[in-house]
C-alpha cells in the first residue's frame, strides 16, 4: 500500500484520528456500519461477484465502486463507477458524493431497487426459469400445490398459539393471513379449519372486543394531534404499530407509531416531534420510538417477530411510501406467504399534507435542518445510549432510531422456537 502500512501512510499525511482502520468486523455489525456511512467506497481490482456492493445498497448507502470485472455488472446504474487505478478519479468521486446530497439520495433509492433484484425471490425465479428452459417448459405456469394436511394443521396450530402470547384470538381471515410459512388458498384453508373444529376462545374474544373499544377511543382522542404530526416537514409515513395496529391496547398503553422520515432529517425530526409532544402533554399517550430514513427501508432483522410487526403496520399517511417499505422487505412475505398488504394499507383514511408543508421543507433544506440533525444525533444519541439495558432492542445510527427499552421480542422468539420444536 503505497510503500507502507495503511496506518503509517495515514500518519505521514497528518490524518491521525481522522481515519479509522477497523480491521475484521463481525457480520452482525455490518448493517449498522453501512447504514451510518455517507457512502461505501469499494475500488477493488478484481471480484468474482462483489457482494459488499449489494449489501451496502440494501442498507440504502450510496456506492462508489470499480468500473471493471463483476463490480460494474453488479452495480448497474445504481452506483458511481471509477477507475480503481486512478487516485484522481476516486478522490473526485468522494468529493462529489460528500458535497452533493441530491446525488446521494438518488443513488440510495437506485441502490435499494437494485439490491431488491438480488433477493431470494428473484434469484429463485431466475433459477427456475433456467430449469424450465432446460426441460422445455419455459413460460408454463406450474400447478399450484396444496399444502400437505399435516403441515397446514401444524401451521394453524403455531399461528393460534403465537397469537395467544398477546391474548389476541384470531378470526378466520386473520388466521389465514398470519399463517407461518404455508401458502394456502382460501377454500383449502376453510376446509382445514373446519376439520380442526377451530373456534376462538370465548373469553379472549370478549377481551378482544373490550380492547378494540379502548384502542378506537384512544385513536379517536389523539387523531387531531396525529394530523399535526403528519403535517410536520420531512415526515414521509406514519403508521400505527404494535398493539395499536392490532387494536389490542389496554388502558395503560400509549398509541404506538412507526415513522419514516426523509433521509438526513431523522434525528432533527425526532427532536422536534419529542419537544412538540412534550409541549402538548402527549409524551405518555404517543410512543414514537421507531423511526427510519426513507433511504434505509429494508429492516435489519428478519426474524418472525419483526415480520409480524411489519406485516401489521397500518399507515395513516404516506401510503405510497408504505408500498415501498413493503417491497423493500420481502422477508415479510417469506414468513407470511398469505400476507395481504392492501388490507392493512386501506385500514385507515390517509391524512393528506398540503402545499404549506412542501414550502416549509424547501425553506428548511437551505441549511438549518442539516445542522439540527447532526446536533440532535450527537446530543440525543448519547443521552439515549445511557438508557439502554439488557432487555433493550436498540438501533441508534444515522438512518435508524429504534428505542425499544423494554422489548419482549426475545421472549416471544423463544416461545416461537418452542412451538416449532
Amino acid at each position: 500500500y503505497h510503500g507502507g502500512a495503511p496506518e503509517q501512510k495515514a500518519r505521514s499525511l497528518g490524518l491521525n484520528g481522522r481515519v479509522k482502520f477497523l480491521g475484521y468486523v463481525q457480520r452482525a455489525e455490518l448493517p449498522a456500519l453501512f447504514s451510518g456511512a455517507t457512502a461505501f467506497v469499494y475500488p477493488s481490482l478484481l471480484e468474482g461477484f462483489g457482494m459488499p456492493i449489494v449489501e451496502a445498497m440494501a442498507c440504502g448507502t450510496p456506492v462508489i465502486t470499480s468500473n471493471n470485472s463483476a463490480m460494474k455488472e453488479v452495480a448497474g446504474q445504481a452506483a458511481m463507477l471509477v477507475d480503481p487505478h486512478s487516485v484522481r478519479e476516486i478522490a473526485e468521486a468522494l468529493a462529489q458524493m460528500a458535497e452533493d446530497a441530491p446525488l446521494r439520495q438518488a443513488l440510495s433509492r437506485k441502490g435499494l431497487a437494485r439490491a431488491a433484484e438480488f433477493s431470494w425471490e428473484t434469484t429463485a425465479r431466475l433459477t427456475l426459469d433456467v430449469y424450465r428452459e432446460a426441460v422445455g417448459t419455459r413460460g408454463q405456469t406450474p400447478r399450484p400445490q396444496r399444502a400437505a394436511p399435516m403441515s397446514l394443521a401444524k401451521a394453524i396450530h403455531h399461528t393460534i398459539e403465537y397469537a395467544k402470547l398477546f391474548q389476541y384470538p384470531l378470526k378466520a381471515d386473520e388466521l389465514r393471513e398470519r399463517l407461518f410459512d404455508v401458502k394456502v388458498d382460501e377454500v383449502s384453508f376453510r376446509e382445514a379449519l373446519k376439520s380442526l373444529q377451530y373456534e376462538p376462545d370465548p373469553q379472549l374474544m370478549t377481551l378482544r372486543v373490550e380492547r378494540e373499544k379502548i384502542s378506537d377511543e384512544a385513536i379517536q382522542h389523539i387523531q387531531p394531534h396525529l394530523r399535526t404530526l403528519a403535517s410536520m416537514p420531512f415526515i414521509r409515513m406514519l403508521a400505527f404499530s404494535g398493539s395499536t395496529a392490532h387494536r389490542n391496547m389496554t388502558t395503560t398503553e400509549d398509541v404506538d407509531l412507526f415513522i419514516i422520515v426523509e433521509d438526513g432529517k431523522l434525528w432533527a425530526m425526532f427532536l422536534v416531534a419529542v419537544l412538540w409532544a412534550k409541549a402538548k402533554g402527549l409524551r405518555k399517550r404517543l410512543c414514537m420510538n421507531y423511526l427510519i430514513s426513507d433511504a434505509a427501508l429494508p429492516l435489519l432483522e428478519h426474524d418472525a417477530f419483526t415480520a409480524q410487526q411489519a406485516a401489521s403496520l397500518k399507515p395513516i399517511c404516506g401510503k405510497t411510501v408504505y408500498d415501498r417499505f413493503i417491497a423493500a422487505n420481502p422477508f415479510v412475505r417469506r414468513c407470511f406467504p398469505n400476507f395481504d398488504p392492501a388490507r392493512h394499507r386501506n385500514a385507515y383514511v390517509e391524512m393528506k399534507s398540503g402545499k404549506s408543508k412542501r414550502l416549509l421543507e424547501a425553506l428548511l433544506r437551505i441549511g438549518p435542518v442539516q445542522v439540527l440533525d447532526r446536533f440532535s444525533r450527537f446530543v440525543l444519541g448519547r443521552y439515549l445510549a445511557h438508557k439502554v439495558n439488557p432487555r433493550s432492542d436498540v438501533q441508534l445510527d444515522r438512518r435508524r432510531l429504534k428505542l425499544h427499552l423494554h422489548s419482549h421480542k426475545q421472549a416471544v422468539l423463544d416461545h416461537t422456537q418452542d412451538l416449532h420444536a
